[in-house]
């Protein structure tokens, strides 16, 4: 049975006042996702990057090579691989 939906990790951070987001991993299971989510969020506030590394590759440091202790990962769920119905072929804008 092919999934309708996935579940998204997002890891944030703002630097300078300046946010940036950035996919860390897709699950299809929801609980997996936040336990992922959770498991990042606890390397980056101990500043264990052996742990973070492995969960989000992309993470980022700060100068002295330490997670950022204000990063914060949130889920999302979103449609997979929906079908969408954009109208007959004669229906464009040739027709």
């Amino acid at each position: 049975m092919k999934a309708s939906s996935k579940t998204v990790v997002l890891g944030h951070v703002t630097i300078k006042g300046k946010t940036t987001s950035w996919p860390v991993a897709v699950f299809g299971q929801r609980d997996n996702a936040r336990h992922h989510a959770n498991y990042a969020t606890m390397a980056t506030r101990a500043g264990d990057v052996a742990t973070l590394k492995p969960l989000d590759p992309h993470a980022k440091l700060d100068d002295d090579g330490k997670p950022i202790a204000t990063a914060w990962y949130t889920v999302a769920t979103v449609a997979y691989d929906p079908e969408v119905n954009l109208g007959g072929q004669d229906e464009g804008p040739d027709a």
